[in-house]
């Protein structure tokens, strides 16, 4: 670690000391950055300060803190209310319920949102941007309510107590008549009446510049997700005219996924006792096939935490003890019906491949140094850790179909051990050609969905189109339901950050376009993806340039 970045590094810990507890650090439990004018000010100072310091050399530490610095500038509602549910929930998944830190936790917590709602006050949001407050709010509740629940000591109930009702006056403060649990219906009723701008117009460019390191302008990668959206959705409409026959059903993908979601042992409670199952088997076969597994690599699947369904509808992956010499990770799986939990076997095996064997995969090499060694700069959380971490974890769904496909291809004599393992288990879920239809109408049903997610991104924030006359539009021109669009875009991924959603299919396709030099080699498609999964999450334009070098080296072997 270098001068300059032990001082950054220090000054992250600052500013995040829960994401410093859960990388290790034990110091940093307990305690939040109070989010007060004064603080948000010297923060935006430090980075500068710390800028000045760098050299040409640096360019990695001087996007970083571009990064953080931006994100200290979004000044949105939800903001202060997520650090409420982000601060508890890591410490409660990491140590349970811990009374010597969660008691000066809350009460931090308690004076950083009243520092917070007094560094808003006055400023005008629109009602889109306070409906996201309300979905961060609804977390802040949740996690509340276990801690209320649980707790027994007097100082740590009137420290909750005390949040509770700063966070209710939160609510208040940026209340939505009509907004109750935030379920898709009464948000488009909502937003139909009183509008559904977000007004980030302004904001917008620095965030995709300076947040995510990128060189295009917004209208550049709304046209280069038009493009994507145009070659893959005959492929899509294809798979969904293939499954509708094989499934007796309307040739619509909202009609074929309905079926789906129908097959017993994929949905609630079952969607996680058979995701654990099926992880068994598919591990051996994406460690052999698709990327390389550090041998230390630890996973626990459970069910999404209810506190983060509303910005989790689906599914997630969160690392912990990343500076430590025994790194964990948690594959959340949503099961609740009121969001958008994953759907059909097909659904849970797509969604497993992306959330562990890209994002926690990526977490638990980069921590170990598996194929790469990762500096402390590139470990850290910033805006620029969506892009890597997303373009790597949306690449790996379609290396996955591309595997089916080649073990689709083989004669019996030529399959792997783990490939016949893989080959019996699809026999309790209609076999192969059933599953690899299925897996198909998944795959490019959420590769659409990921182009949607740039293309509403920049619409939405750049002011083009608001977000009911973009849904409107996506459902028109892929079949797919309003009601999937917005949970795939609007409270999961405008609620995190302006241009979050672009990271998954821009820097995926970025990653596929890498590949192309070595993709007939599986061999070296394995070594490439370990590589790519251990250097952290450097900023875009770094990270796609280290693959280009490495890529190029490994067409050269031989082997």
């Amino acid at each position: 670690m270098t001068r300059l970045e032990k001082r950054v590094f220090e000054l992250y810990c600052e500013l995040n000391p829960s994401d410093a507890y859960a990388m290790g650090l034990r110091e940093y439990a307990g305690k939040v950055m109070i989010l007060s004018s004064e603080n948000i000010s010297n923060a935006i100072t430090r980075i500068n300060e710390l800028k000045k310091l760098c050299l040409p050399r640096d360019t990695l530490v001087r996007k970083f803190l571009d990064s953080i610095e931006v994100s200290m500038e979004f000044d949105e509602p939800g903001v202060g209310v997520a650090q409420v549910t982000q601060a508890i929930s890591v410490h409660l998944i990491k140590e349970g319920l811990k009374v010597a830190h969660l008691e000066p936790l809350t009460r931090s917590l308690a004076e950083s949102l009243d520092a917070w709602l007094r560094f808003l006050k006055g400023r005008e949001y629109t009602v889109a941007v306070k409906i996201l407050a309300q979905y961060q709010a609804l977390g802040a509740l949740e996690v509340i309510d276990i801690l209320e629940r649980e707790a027994k000591e007097p100082a740590l109930l009137e420290s909750v107590g005390k949040l509770r009702e700063k966070v209710n006056e939160f609510k208040s403060a940026y209340q939505v008549p009509g907004f109750t649990i935030g379920e898709f219906e009464e948000v488009e009723k909502i937003m139909l009446d009183k509008g559904a701008d977000l007004g980030r117009e302004k904001f917008y460019p620095r965030a995709l510049r300076s947040g995510f390191d990128y060189s295009e302008s917004w209208k550049e990668l709304e046209r280069r997700a038009l493009d994507w959206l145009d070659h893959d959705l005959p492929k899509f409409l294809v798979a969904t005219r293939k499954l509708s026959k094989r499934l007796n059903c309307d040739n619509e993908p909202e009609a074929v996924y309905a079926r789906l979601k129908a097959r017993p042992g994929v949905s609630g409670k079952q969607a996680l006792e058979t995701t654990k199952r099926i992880r068994k088997v598919i591990q051996p076969l994406v460690a052999e096939s698709i990327v390389g597994i550090n041998p230390g690599y630890r996973v626990s699947v459970v069910e999404t935490p209810p506190y983060l369904t509303p910005i989790l509808p689906t599914a997630a992956a969160q690392g912990f003890d990343s500076l430590t010499s025994k790194p964990y990770q948690f594959y959340y799986l949503t099961i609740d019906p009121k969001r958008a939990p994953p759907e059909g076997f097909a659904d849970l095996v797509n969604t497993l491949v992306h959330e562990e064997y890209g994002h926690c995969v990526h977490f638990s090499n980069s921590a170990t140094a598996y194929a790469a060694r990762a500096t402390i700069t590139e470990i850290l959380s910033s805006p620029n850790s969506g892009t890597s971490a997303e373009g790597l974890a949306f690449q790996r769904e379609l290396e996955f179909l591309n595997l089916l496909y080649r073990i689709g291809k083989k004669k019996q004599s030529a399959l792997t051990v783990a490939e016949k393992n893989f080959l019996r288990m699809l026999e309790d879920f209609g076999g192969f050609e059933q599953f690899l239809g299925e897996i198909e109408f998944a795959t490019y049903r959420f590769r659409i969905i990921r182009f949607l997610r740039v293309i509403g991104d920049t619409r939405i924030n750049s002011g083009k189109q608001n977000l009911i006359e973009f849904l409107k539009w996506a459902e028109r021109k892929t079949g797919l339901s309003r009601r999937t669009v917005f949970y795939q875009l609007f409270p999961a991924h405008e609620g995190i950050f302006p241009g979050y959603a672009t990271c998954y299919a821009v820097v995926g396709q970025d990653i596929r376009s890498v590949q192309r030099v070595i993709q007939n080699n599986p061999r070296k498609l394995v070594k490439f993806n370990a590589y790519a999964s251990s250097m952290g999450y450097p900023p875009r334009s770094i990270y796609i340039n280290r693959l280009r070098i490495f890529a190029k080296k490994l067409a050269r072997r031989k082997r």
